[in-house]
């Protein structure tokens, strides 16, 4: 079987319900939109017109009636500006009809309505000149080509190549060029003489590609990024552009704007900056296009133009790099898919290991194994098994040598510290368990311990899933069958204690990740009715019943707070979780939940590779963390269906560090320092919380900083505390804790005093004294032989017989003992 083949089989049965899904989620589509409704969905392009060549720029213009029965205009390298339409098939072709050839390898125009001018920059070398345009609404037709030579504005006259124009808040055009950093002015463009005035420069000393205006500012596309001119209509020739904080869109090739948003389009993607917050997302970066029998979703591949009208957004892209014919334009929805604007930037994850070097194929989940030879990733590779991760000249790399597998696809595994176990569920086959050896990081040969059950229907469960309990027992989740199943002493020989085997509860089937937080079992699965991909949680698992042969009464409870998309294609969801939160990859985005306050965000949608380049997630398949609580996941660039096409990111988390233990004395003064937590991902400011665990309870000053203080109990105790540090985008570290250990002061100056001598028959007072202690307990020996007796600091003691006697006592507390005569 061909490696294609495969991986299709893996993705089969890895959603086996798929189809049903889609063809449900298709009823509700055409509900909603019988009623009027559009279901929310991912900023995919539909796709527009193709056939194209470098489409250096776009505008909707008006018709008759206005924009609402205008068209969309496109400037190809090749056919000039030409009008799009809808064919006798109703398709969008452009109209050769309505091209004009005027502007020379036309770039990125500007529609000014009060003249109905366009204004064409013409790009071909040894140009210097923008076309004007005379536009008809009537006809939709452009006629009447001018010539308006910028050179003027730029000394000396370079080989221009004008990109881009804007129309400023004055009526002036702005225009700028391939071959050159200036930024022209052009007064009075639809006058008989206009005015050319060079007003500012990139930033860079280099072209820019595109401008869009917001406002009174001019924004440039720069080599380096997105810069600004601010009040670029009161520039008299000095402005130089700066930076945009917050805008870190790589290399971008066009811009568009309106009063909320600027929309950047670079070589993989089209993000969107919301200019109240100063918040950047990825906005899209896949179009879709219907083929018989299917729906394909091609990545953008060098965003060459940007144009609003409306709500929507015409992207145009060129995959070729300029390549005849090849060009596509797309239209995307400019409502975020998610709902609103992502109220924190995203982070954008960095490249761990890089495919097809590093040999990774799909991988079900990640883990991290200490050894002798360190830290190692392993993962669950859909092709060769489970396989560590090892150091290589050009970056990480699949050993296959370490490789591992039961027989077929393996799934989500989880790692036993106390006994040293892999456990793997393989789909089709069953439970195997493989032995770990630290000493030179390696797994044994896998055992079958459990063989594949069946759905009541006789057809194979497909075990996908395991989570190792807190009970140390192991919970296993189907395919194809809603129980969860626990088995019991998974560690134990054949000999030993009874192994046991039983269902505790439902989930929604299609489980495809499930981890422990505490007792509660957190599950991805499918809602019963839509079989929509849910988060949905088993509380307390471990007191599931369910004796061997008896249904378990559990029933996992779907978490509304968390909402995962209906895929159109083939699932791609998993989990992981470090204790005291969840990751989630929901296909093209990793989201992250926090149960203590119910909250989940979206932690970033796409990543930068070595080359600098921010490209989208594809299809992420298993996700895992380090030591220190750093999250790795794949991606796949073609979707799962090429052997060693997953890269492998990492998405920084904050570090929390709790400082070193410390010894005080009972009653002091204690400060905590949490200063040295970091955030390797520079999603600053930190915040800080700490919490104490266990007892003697003390009162906290300051937990939400970084250095609390707090006054040590009376008398001695060990405290935990524990720290955990959030970044800016709102995601927790792992948790830290430190101990404190709170003593009594040593016991000085011990001195014993007494009524001596006294009468026989009377009463001898002792009086015991120090300079130094706390919390003292005392032991007395009055030296005649009666029992020592615990008392206090002051005792006394009646002698039976005459004699001379040496009474000593004993002073004692947690910091030692001392005693006096």
């Amino acid at each position: 079987m061909s490696k294609t083949a495969i991986l299709r089989q893996i993705f089969t049965q890895r959603g086996a319900a798929r189809a049903r899904q889609v063809a449900l989620m298709m009823i509700l589509i055409v509900s909603m939109l019988a009623a009027g409704v559009l279901p929310a969905q991912a900023a995919n392009g539909t796709h527009v017109v193709g056939g194209l060549t470098t489409v250096g720029g776009q505008a909707w213009l008006p018709g008759p009636s206005g924009a609402v029965d205008g068209n969309l205009w496109v400037a190809d390298r090749v056919l000039g500006l030409c009008r799009v339409d809808l064919d006798t098939g109703g398709a969008f072709v452009v109209n050769p009809a309505t091209c004009n050839t005027a502007a020379s390898v036309p770039g990125q125009f500007a529609y000014a309505p009060a003249g109905n001018f366009l204004y064409v920059p013409a790009g071909a070398a040894g140009s210097a000149s923008i076309v004007r345009l005379l536009y008809d609404p009537a006809t939709e037709t452009v006629s009447t080509p001018v010539a308006i030579s910028t050179a003027p504005g730029v000394v000396p006259v370079p080989d221009l190549r004008p990109a881009a124009v804007a129309i400023g808040p004055s009526g002036s055009l702005y225009v700028s060029y391939l071959n050159s950093s200036a930024i022209v002015r052009v007064v009075g463009p639809g006058s008989g003489s206009p005015t050319i005035q060079a007003v500012g420069t990139s930033s860079t000393g280099g072209g820019v590609r595109s401008l869009a205006f917001v406002g009174n500012d001019l924004y440039l596309a720069e080599s380096t990024g997105v810069t600004r001119i601010a009040a670029v209509d009161a520039c008299t020739g000095a402005c130089t552009a700066a930076a945009v904080a917050g805008i870190g869109a790589v290399a971008p090739l066009s811009l568009a704007a309106n009063a909320t948003h600027l929309y950047i389009g670079n070589a993989a993607a089209v993000h969107r900056y919301n200019l109240s917050t100063g918040v950047q997302e990825l906005f899209g970066d896949t179009g879709t296009v219907a083929v018989p029998g299917n729906t394909v979703t091609p990545p953008l591949i060098n965003v060459t133009s940007l144009a609003l009208e409306g709500t929507n957004l015409y992207v145009a892209d060129d995959p070729n790099g300029g390549d005849s014919l090849k060009a596509r334009v797309w239209r995307m929805q400019t409502g975020d898919p998610a709902g609103g604007d992502a109220a924190a930037p995203l982070a954008v994850a960095t490249l761990y290991a890089e495919r097809p070097q590093a040999g990774i194929t799909a991988p079900a989940n990640i883990l991290w194994l200490d050894g002798a030879l360190g830290q190692r990733m392993w993962v669950t590779d859909a092709l060769q098994g489970l396989c560590r991760v090892d150091p290589g000249a050009g970056g990480p790399v699949l050993n296959v040598a370490t490789c591992r597998i039961g027989a077929d696809v393996p799934g989500q595994v989880t790692f036993d510290p106390a006994g040293n176990f892999v456990y793997m569920p393989v789909l089709g086959d069953g439970a195997y368990r493989a032995a770990y050896n630290p000493a030179n990081n390696t797994l044994g040969v896998p055992v079958r311990f459990f063989a594949e059950v069946a759905t009541p229907q006789g057809q194979p469960a497909r075990m996908t899933s395991a989570a190792l309990g807190p009970d140390g027992n192991l919970y296993i989740g189907y395919i194809r069958l809603g129980d969860i199943h626990r088995f019991v002493n998974p560690s134990g020989a054949p000999g030993g204690p009874p192994q046991q085997f039983h269902s505790i509860g439902l989930s929604g089937g299609e489980v495809s990740g499930m981890a422990f937080i505490g007792p509660d079992l957190y599950i991805l699965d499918a809602d019963p009715i839509t079989l929509a991909p849910r988060l949905s949680v088993m509380r307390d698992a471990p007191a599931c019943g369910g004796a061997p042969g008896n249904a378990g009464t559990c029933v996992a409870e779907p978490i509304a707070s968390v909402a995962l998309p209906v895929p159109l294609g083939e699932a791609h969801h998993t989990l992981a979780s470090d204790g005291e939160t969840i990751f989630i990859t929901n296909e093209t985005e990793l989201l992250w939940y926090n149960p203590a306050t119910d909250t989940a965000v979206t932690v970033a949608r796409s990543g930068q590779d070595n080359l600098g380049v921010d490209a989208g997630l594809r299809a992420v398949t298993g996700i895992g963390f380090d030591g220190q609580g750093q999250v790795y996941f794949g991606d796949d660039t073609t979707g799962a269906l090429d052997g060693n096409q997953t890269r492998i990111w990492k998405v920084k988390r904050p570090v929390a560090n709790a400082g070193a233990d410390q010894t005080v004395l009972v009653n002091g003064a204690v400060t905590l320092d949490g200063t040295g937590s970091s955030d390797s991902g520079n999603r600053r400011p930190l915040s800080y919380q700490w919490t104490q665990i266990g007892t003697p309870a003390v009162t906290l000053t300051g937990a939400n900083t970084a250095q609390p203080t707090f006054t040590a109990p009376a008398t001695p105790a060990v405290l935990t505390f524990a720290l955990n540090v959030t970044d800016g985008l709102g995601i927790v570290s792992m948790r830290d804790t430190v101990q404190v250990t709170v003593n009594d002061a040593p016991i000085t100056g011990l001195a014993l005093d007494g009524t001596s001598p006294t009468t026989l028959g009377q009463v001898t007072n002792f009086t015991a004294s120090t300079t130094g202690g706390t919390n003292i307990a005392y032991q007395w020996n009055f030296g005649d032989g009666s029992p020592v007796a615990a008392g206090a600091a002051s005792n006394n003691h009646t002698y039976p017989s005459v004699g001379t006697y040496t009474a000593i006592v004993t002073a004692t507390n947690n910091a030692g003992s001392v005693s006096a005569t």
